[in-house]
């Protein structure tokens, strides 16, 4: 059975949860990333990217360091198990596929976004006049399509990695 599938959507039950997966990631990133943002702010017309209690950072930092690694631990675990329960043989080492694996790339994916999006607003917040504010409804908007692209993006890399520790088990058998 490993010589048939070369990548984990090359098995169609993977395909179909992949797609399952990826719509319970998106459908609850957006809603919640965009509307509590939204009803949190204290005046929705008026949000500063950094000062007082009810800023966008409170909201965008945290969501851009948890999205990326909790998508990223929860759909390695769940993967690499809907391939255990599947009864397909050994597709990968177990001591390379494990949760402090899934940990590792995680808590990566999760520094590197937060980074990123941390840079990004310090350069806006240091292109803009003092005291500029900025439009909640939009700001919201930008955080809930922003989770959703981090989930969809994270959920793929998952499938990457993934299929790249395939790939990798799968030469080492077919060379032994």
């Amino acid at each position: 059975m490993i010589d048939q599938i070369k990548t984990i959507t090359d098995y169609k039950p993977a395909k179909a949860f992949l797609k399952r997966k990826l719509f319970w990631y998106l459908v609850p990133n957006l809603l919640f990333n965009g509307i509590i943002p939204y009803f949190s702010f204290e005046n929705p017309t008026a949000v500063s990217l950094f000062e007082g209690e009810f800023c966008f950072a409170r909201f965008i930092l945290p969501m851009a360091l948890f999205v990326p690694l909790a998508i990223t631990v929860d759909f390695m675990k769940k993967i690499t198990e809907f391939f255990t329960t599947a009864n397909l043989g050994k597709l990968w080492d177990d001591e390379q596929v494990n949760m402090r694996f899934f940990l590792r790339e995680g808590v990566y994916n999760g520094l590197k976004t937060f980074l990123a999006i941390l840079i990004i607003m310090l350069v806006v917040q240091w292109l803009l006049p003092a005291e500029s504010t900025f439009n909640g409804l939009l700001l919201a908007c930008i955080n809930g399509i922003l989770a959703c692209s981090l989930a969809a993006y994270f959920t793929l890399v998952s499938v990457k990695q993934i299929n790249t520790i395939l790939e990798e088990y799968v030469n080492a058998v077919e060379r032994n």
